[in-house]
């Protein structure tokens, strides 16, 4: 079920091997990497590179790229290849979140097992109770699922660490729902 990335050069040994990326293409490279299914998105701001980067990966990797006609039908092709328990991902501009918390806020329900990722964070404050939109998602997250949760910033932090990412910091932007962005180098 994985994606062989290994033909293009894709993987390689990190020590004797170093490549700088931009962001978009090492989110890419990470979610073909992880042996995604589907990607969708609905083009716009950042995530359009994003989508752009995973549609030239897609052509040597078992991997379905799609350009939406909006967040809200990209969440939903994303979901349904998660409930046909295969891994898949969504790219999402900030305000485009907010065409998708129908679904969002319910999917907790539908009992989804490919696995599904949204690039997007709601990043709390590291007292877990504000800002008041990830706040909110946090509640959704915490009674919705068996062990759902959102993360505040220094857990970010964390696991990026753990993940072997250096100069973590967090971008600041003002946004309708108190989202976030925390970056890091690999």
């Amino acid at each position: 079920m994985g994606n062989n990335l290994d033909k293009k050069g894709l993987r390689g040994d990190i020590e004797t091997r170093k490549e700088t990326l931009s962001g978009s293409e090492s989110i890419a490279r990470a979610v073909a990497a992880a042996g995604a299914a589907v990607a969708a998105s609905y083009p716009g701001g950042p995530v359009t590179k994003i989508v752009e980067k995973l549609i030239d990966l897609s052509k040597s990797c078992d991997l379905y790229v799609e350009w939406s006609n909006c967040e809200k039908v990209a969440f939903e092709v994303a979901l349904g290849c998660s409930l046909a328990g295969r891994r898949s991902v969504i790219a999402a501009k900030h305000v485009g979140i907010n065409h998708i918390l129908d679904p969002l806020m319910t999917v907790n329900l539908t009992g989804s097992s490919g696995g599904m990722v949204i690039i997007h964070e709601f990043i709390l404050d590291d007292t877990m109770d504000s800002p008041l939109f990830p706040a909110l998602f946090s509640l959704n997250m915490l009674l919705g699922t068996p062990s759902g949760q959102a993360y505040s910033k220094s857990q970010l932090r964390a696991m990026l660490e753990d993940a072997g990412a250096k100069q973590i910091r967090r971008i600041r932007f003002d946004s309708p729902n108190d989202s976030g962005i925390l970056m890091g180098l690999v």
